[in-house]
């Protein structure tokens, strides 16, 4: 079972998809309710951060720029090895 459990949640691709969908028709229940509130469905964009080189360093590390890709790399992935 908990091998199952964990094939299940290394697909993040539909989490993702039923984490927008859910943002979604929660949205629409609050819209429905007449509320002021609202859940904001997109990550947060974060700014490119440049480090300093050092004379005579070729190399120039760059980090994931895309916020979806950075919730995968630095969130996701990180709690998989908690459940696994």
């Amino acid at each position: 079972m908990s091998k199952e459990i964990a094939a299940i949640s290394r697909d993040f691709e539909s989490v993702h998809d039923k984490a927008k969908d859910f943002g979604a028709s929660a949205n629409f229940a609050l819209e429905e309710l007449e509320t002021d509130l609202e859940i904001d469905v997109a990550l947060p964009k974060k700014r490119a951060r440049k480090k300093k080189r050092m004379t005579g360093e070729q190399c120039q590390d760059e980090a994931v720029v895309n916020e979806v890709e950075s919730f995968r790399i630095n969130v996701y992935s990180s709690t998989q090895l908690w459940i696994e």
